[in-house]
């Protein structure tokens, strides 16, 4: 079973289409999408279930503590993140489950390519400048074994975006790149990346400073 995590806040907008993309791969009857609905206020948890996802609503605490809700609730030996205005690419769990048969591998990284949302605002669309296939994104771009939590831990709840930490620890565990584009990252006006940007470098900066305090 592969389980695709997803944290969502407010996403009714786009949440149909990423949850669709995910359950209509080629494996579907082996794919779950566990959506933790990060105290919406808006049709977010209704319209997931009515796409086939399976909902935990919780209070909002951030991407790191509602991707933590995920994972608890979820059942498959492999686990994808997957960003809930983001498409998956047709094939995409295959493709990364193919390269884990290299048993040494505890993740499997491919790549992703942006695109402007048709609805954009004109303002969004002169400011993005989307970028074609690229490494070095998490979501819809690795699927790791559940093992590997043993020794890399949930992410830290108390980080309000994707916990950096927990992103350096995935990308340090054996792994394999397969050059394929499985996810397709949409750019509209109100993009976590882009709304949340200095709470992001604040986290990735802390996030550093403790790696180099402890030598790592």
């Amino acid at each position: 079973m592969i389980s695709i995590l997803m944290a969502a806040r407010n996403a009714e907008k786009y949440i149909d289409e990423a949850i669709r993309s995910a359950l209509d791969q080629d494996m579907s009857d082996t794919v779950e999408v566990v959506v933790a609905d990060d105290g919406s206020t808006d049709g977010t948890a209704e319209i997931a279930r009515s796409a086939g996802a399976k909902v935990a609503s919780i209070p909002h605490g951030g991407i790191s503590n509602a991707i933590n809700t995920a994972i608890e609730n979820s059942s498959g030996e492999f686990l994808m993140l997957h960003d809930a205005d983001d498409i998956l690419k047709p094939g995409a769990c295959r493709v990364l489950l193919d390269a884990l048969a290299d048993e040494s591998a505890m993740t499997a990284f491919s790549m992703r390519e942006d695109f402007v949302s048709p609805d954009a605002s004109w303002e969004s669309k002169a400011r993005h400048r989307p970028r074609e296939g690229y490494f070095g994104a998490i979501a819809g771009c690795a699927m790791f074994r559940r093992e590997l939590l043993d020794s890399i831990g949930l992410l830290d709840s108390g980080v309000k975006i994707l916990d950096p930490a927990w992103q350096m620890k995935l990308a340090a565990a054996p792994s394999v790149r397969v050059t394929a584009v499985t996810a397709l990252r949409r750019l509209h006006d109100t993009n976590t990346g882009v709304v949340a940007k200095e709470q992001e470098h604040k986290d990735y900066a802390a996030a550093l400073r403790a790696r180099l305090r402890k030598g790592i």
